[in-house]
This record gives structure tokens, sequence and C-alpha cells, in this order.
């Protein structure tokens, strides 16, 4: 009988196939015969399903853009954004700015609901990575409150928080 390597699974990735001994194409299904002989190496092919945020005061910035106008910075005083929120699109017409760092397998993008107060985090990956450096990412947001939709984020590789809600309405985390 021949025997058939399984397909592996890896939180957050999906299996993009095999190669090595089968060559440099990734395949999904790969059969050795009953009889091969010599050594067959192989290596799993991954492509991630998540996405990762700016560093903190990047992101910080960024968002500003949307509910102070551009020229923003972690320095200017917010006081429309109240809380945060995760989407998988974003409304027709709905200015977006881009969030998701420079190595993120997939995109971020944010829209700011100027009715309601929301900034929305859209995104299609099967999870939203906080940057490791996340310092001063909602620093200087006045209205916000809001928050429980962070709590829907990975933050494993978060490393630096400093001044992270300085300055936000938070009471207390």
């Amino acid at each position: 009988a021949t025997f058939v390597l399984p397909a592996p699974v890896r939180a957050s990735y999906s299996f993009t196939g095999w190669t090595g001994s089968n060559g440099g194409t990734p395949q999904k299904s790969v059969s050795i015969p009953k009889g091969s002989t010599g050594n067959k190496v192989y290596s799993a092919g991954w492509q991630g399903e998540y996405a990762e945020l700016l560093r903190g005061s990047s992101f910080n910035a960024k968002v500003k853009e949307l509910s102070c106008g551009a020229g923003s910075t972690v320095y200017t005083e917010d006081t429309a954004i109240k809380g945060i929120a995760i989407a998988t699109s974003a409304p027709s017409g709905a200015k977006t700015v881009t969030v998701s760092s420079t190595y993120s397998p997939k995109p971020v993008t944010a829209y700011f609901d100027k009715t309601k107060g929301i900034l929305y985090l859209v995104s299609t990956a099967k999870e939203i990575r906080l940057n490791e450096d996340t310092g001063e990412m909602f620093r200087n947001m006045k209205a916000l409150t809001d928050i429980s939709a962070l709590s829907k984020l990975n933050i494993t590789t978060m490393r630096k928080a400093h001044f992270m809600f300085c300055g936000t309405g938070l009471k207390s985390l």
C-alpha cells in the first residue's frame, strides 16, 4: 500500500501543501509508493490566516485621521471615538485607513462611524493580533470608554504597553 502524507493543522494558518522530495511546487496530496527507497524529505507550507495591527503610536495616528483629520498624532486629543468594534466589511463608501503592519499576512482596515462614535477594525482574518509594541495605541482618546471588543484580539505577542490607555475615558482596567 502507498503511504499518503497527512494534511497537518496549525492554528491561524492554512496548509498550502508539501514541498521537498516531490519538487518545489506545493502539493496538498503526496503519496509515497510502497517499495520506494532512499531518504525522502518534505516540508509543510503555510499561509497565515491572521492579521497584525500596526504598532501602537502608528495605529493611534492612523485612526485619528478618521475622527480628527489628516496630520493627527498620538498627542492630538480625540473626543469622538467612544468605542472599538470588529467587523468583516466596511459600509460602501466609508473612508478607511490601513492599520495592519507591513508583515501582516492579512490586511486590517479601520473606519469610523461618526453617528455612533465607534471605530471599527475590519478584517476577514481568522484572528487579529496586537503588535508586540502597543504603547500609546489609544492615547488621548478622551471619550473612549468601550473597549470590550479588544477581548477578541490575540495579545500573545504583545510586549510593550506603555501609555496604551493614557488620556482615555476609561475609569479603570
